[in-house]
């Protein structure tokens, strides 16, 4: 292995850690900063209908700190919902809307065929007229070409027929 490929793998190594060290970085909350918290263990004897039991109740820090981000979590999405209900929904009209984007649409579509090369019906129609007549136009030259085939079709046949009389008149 050369230096080039021990530099690169020491390289890439060190991206990797420094990708672990933002991921957990910025993840603290899964992770907790790394900061692991021993539990609180209280232990009392109880004893209950004559057996003897011990009951341990374990409190983690943790427990409370997510309490307080499912209260924070629930107070923002009231705050949201109370925002969305004093939102005047009246005024807000799907058909009036429609009919802003169909007037916008009115007015900007020339350009907006221009802009983005968009066929119209005049220019179906236009292209059907053209294809029609190159449609037409060609069988007329077909025609055409029949016609000259079998006029220069005649002419071959007379004038093989004069070139093997005069063959003949030749040979004899």
């Amino acid at each position: 292995m050369g230096v080039i490929e021990a530099l690169a793998i020491i390289i890439l190594i060190l991206a990797i850690f420094i990708l672990i060290y933002y991921f957990i970085l910025n993840n603290s909350k899964s992770f907790n900063g790394f900061n692991f918290n021993v539990p609180n263990v209280n232990s009392e004897k109880e004893e209950m209908s004559g057996s003897g039991t011990n009951s341990v109740d374990i409190d983690f820090d943790d427990d409370e700190d997510e309490n307080i981000e499912i209260n924070k979590e629930s107070n923002s999405m009231s705050k949201f919902k109370d925002m969305i209900n004093d939102y005047d929904m009246s005024s807000f009209n799907t058909d009036a809307f429609s009919q802003k984007i169909d007037a916008f649409l009115d007015e900007k579509s020339d350009q907006l065929i221009e802009d983005w090369s968009l066929a119209t019906q005049n220019d179906l129609d236009t292209l059907e007229r053209r294809w029609a007549s190159a449609n037409e136009s060609i069988e007329d030259l077909e025609k055409r070409f029949d016609e000259y085939s079998e006029f220069t079709n005649e002419r071959l046949e007379s004038l093989d027929k004069r070139i093997e009389a005069l063959e003949e008149d030749k040979d004899n």
